[in-house]
């Protein structure tokens, strides 16, 4: 995808609330990545353990930095090659700027579109918070893909064709042949 840096920057980003603390699992399994890598952590105005989580940043190996609420959401992506996301919206946000997103659900919904994701190829899925509190592998899946550049770009590429913003199109023709339907 023109214009996007294989880096080693990620960001974590689990929604405004993150009421399972998804934030500071992620942080803890990240413990041990490389020091050469940077996270950006994103948590909503909204997020209520920022001193716990900032204090577990501190035990990390690589610099990272945590932003608020930040205006610059979408510049803020685009920095990254990876997203570590609880398979919401950012999740498809990213996609849809290239970003090779690693996703955490925590409901039934969210598994259902984790598992949608990694079957279609275009992001990874790890499970769901609730029956899986440790995400132990993530670093080493991390490494292994950022070792794999082309890998990696051709996950991006088919993330960013996946999204294909024609959904609104797609769900008014829905809409119209019910109505018909339904006349």
């Amino acid at each position: 995808i023109k214009g996007i840096k294989h880096n080693k920057n990620i960001f974590v980003s689990m929604g405004g609330v993150d009421a399972f603390d998804m934030t500071l699992k992620v942080i803890k399994s990240l413990k041990n990545l490389s020091q050469d890598y940077f996270i950006s952590i994103i948590i909503g105005k909204f997020y209520k353990n920022k001193k716990n989580l900032l204090n577990q940043c501190k035990l990390l190996s690589c610099k990272f930095k945590i932003y608020q609420d930040p205006k610059n959401f979408h510049t803020l992506l685009k920095k990254n090659t990876f997203g570590i996301c609880g398979t919401g919206i950012v999740t498809y946000e990213a996609m849809s700027l290239g970003i090779l997103t690693i996703n955490i659900g925590h409901s039934s919904y969210h598994s259902y579109k984790g598992i949608e994701i990694q079957n279609s190829k275009v992001g990874y899925y790890l499970g769901d918070v609730r029956y899986n509190k440790k995400f132990t592998k993530l670093p080493e899946l991390i490494e292994n893909l950022y070792q794999d550049e082309k890998k990696t770009n051709k996950i991006r590429k088919r993330a960013y064709k996946y999204i294909d913003g024609k959904g609104l199109t797609r769900i008014s023709k829905i809409i119209k042949k019910y109505l018909k339907d339904n006349e």
